[in-house]
């Protein structure tokens, strides 16, 4: 009896200071596990893939510019001094959608509240590729809250 098993992982994640653009090499493994009564082996095949990273539109200039021209210091926390970086993380579909938005570390409630509403207000990123094709990838970004 045989039986045959194909498992590819995968899996990018961009962290930067308000979206860092960049074209990398990456090796990816893929495993290949074949089994028969007698007999298992186990196949590794590396070939180089070239990523581009999902781009807010404009970049990164454009994208400090969308936040600061959006966000809006919530009350409470401005009445408490409370400050700090919510790091957000992010999908980008094939289509350049935003979506998927969740904290990845946390500042107070109200002010990670307004960076996810920031940052569901985006429009359409360049969305990543992998060889040319467009693929869905993660992105997580930082946005300061800090007073004057």
């Amino acid at each position: 009896m045989k039986a045959s098993v194909t498992k590819t992982n995968t899996s990018f994640t961009l962290k930067a200071l308000l979206g860092v653009i960049a074209i990398i090499t990456i090796s990816v493994t893929n495993f290949s596990t074949v089994s028969a009564a007698d007999k298992t082996t186990t196949e590794v095949t590396t070939k180089d893939e070239i990523v581009q990273m999902p781009q807010f539109i404009g970049g990164e200039r454009a994208m400090t510019d969308f936040i600061l021209s959006n966000v809006k210091y919530p009350t409470l926390s401005r009445e408490k001094n409370i400050q700090g970086v919510v790091f957000l993380r992010l999908e980008v579909g094939k289509d350049g959608k935003v979506q998927n938005i969740n904290i990845k570390k946390s500042v107070y409630p109200d002010i990670d509240q307004e960076a996810i509403s920031v940052v569901s207000k985006m429009p359409n990123w360049t969305p990543g590729t992998i060889n040319g094709e467009p693929v869905e990838m993660s992105v997580t970004i930082p946005i300061n809250f800090k007073l004057k």
